[in-house]
């Protein structure tokens, strides 16, 4: 982190084209003390090697969150599919008995709505899983930048902190991939 005078000019200059970029309905948020408050913080290298592991920490269970899915999607999709083959192979044995498919294709239509309900279901509780993984994840970076006294970071639900703290987040992640600014 920025060691020398000729370091901590140049990570303040960063910070204020950075602060330039916030969008324009956050920008009342992010006033010239904040910039200083920030600055001061990212004096610590604790700091952005704790938003640098955050950021790889995050990556890997976003990843690991949408493989979960992914492999469920998979499995629906085969099971439909099973369920699909299972169904032409008894309207073919009907058909080939000479039998009504009137009642059968009754039959197989509720087969078809219960499969269809059931993977809703089991997307849906797999899909509130994920969204309280994520909110897990927010947690954890709310608590780690909050105890390296990066403003405006507390546990929060609030859309607009969010907001401002997902802002901040990417100023860091984006100063971590600057190696004049920090070295892993």
């Amino acid at each position: 982190m920025a060691v020398n005078s000729d370091q901590a000019t140049g990570l303040r200059i960063v910070l204020e084209e950075m602060w330039k970029e916030i969008p324009s309905d956050l920008q009342r948020y992010f006033t010239e003390s904040v910039l200083d408050e920030v600055f001061s913080t990212l004096q610590n290298p604790l700091t952005l090697r704790i938003a640098k592991l955050l950021h790889e920490v995050q990556l890997l269970r976003e990843e690991e969150l949408y493989k979960k899915r992914a492999e469920l999607v998979r499995k629906i999709k085969q099971r439909m599919g099973s369920l699909k083959e299972a169904h032409q192979g008894r309207r073919e044995l009907q058909a080939k008995a000479g039998l009504s498919l009137e009642d059968l294709e009754k039959e197989l239509a509720a087969d078809w709505k219960m499969m269809e309900d059931e993977s809703k279901s089991e997307l849906n509780q797999t899909d509130l899983s994920i969204i309280k993984d994520i909110d897990s994840i927010v947690a954890e970076q709310q608590e780690a930048l909050q105890g390296v006294g990066v403003p405006f970071f507390k546990k929060t639900q609030n859309a607009t902190e969010l907001r401002i703290q997902m802002t901040l987040i990417d100023i860091l992640r984006r100063i971590t991939e600057m190696p004049q600014f920090f070295q892993p």
